[in-house]
């Protein structure tokens, strides 16, 4: 059975694009923390396609990591976490798969609490058909990538104003649901303390 699964494929350009990201994120000189682990099992399942009838037996290989990294700067804020998991179906009854997801978060100040730049990044897998349980075949990468400019107008030593413009894109591994979007906030707030906000 030909186990080639464009999925799996869709979600390690994901991986490597996330891996881009946090790379450019983690600017040379900043101070940070990064922790990462790495595993590696196997696993066998009497059912692995959760069928009442005709039962398949299945072998899996699978291979992870995990990298957590955050960094809190006066011009740069960074948080990213990637867990992603790569299975391979050993009697080749399913294709391959790549499993997991990443969330990525991002701000540099051009001038710090009046103007900078954000970036959102998720990534994960959603189930393709809601009426059957989530299995090899029933599973879609999705991502959702979101930037834009955000600018902060003080307005006394309390009160602020401003506003807020993004570009997002969706992405989806089978569906045609691929989709850009855009969207512009304005805010208006009091400080209550130097880390919150209303």
């Amino acid at each position: 059975m030909n186990n080639e699964n464009p999925s799996a494929k869709l979600g390690g350009r994901w991986l490597t694009a996330a891996a881009g990201l946090l790379t450019c994120i983690a600017l040379p000189g900043q101070a940070a923390e990064l922790t990462s682990n790495f595993t590696a099992g196997v696993g066998w399942s009497d059912n692995i396609t959760r069928t009442r009838g005709n039962e398949i037996d299945e072998t899996m290989a699978l291979a992870g990591a995990q990298i957590n990294y955050t960094t809190d700067k006066p011009d740069l804020f960074a948080d990213a976490q990637i867990n992603a998991n790569y299975v391979t179906y050993l009697d080749n009854t399913v294709g391959d798969e790549f499993l997991g997801g990443a969330v990525i978060t991002g701000e540099y100040f051009f001038s710090p609490e009046v103007f900078s730049w954000i970036l959102d990044y998720n990534f994960g897998q959603q189930v393709f058909n809601p009426l059957q349980p989530a299995r090899p075949g029933n599973r879609e990468n999705v991502s959702y990538f979101t930037t834009g400019p955000r600018l902060t107008i003080p307005l006394s030593s309390r009160w602020f104003a401003g506003a807020d413009a993004t570009s997002s894109n969706v992405t989806y591994a089978n569906r045609p649901n691929n989709n850009n979007r855009g969207a512009a906030t304005v805010r208006y707030g009091r400080t209550m303390t130097d880390n919150r906000s209303i």
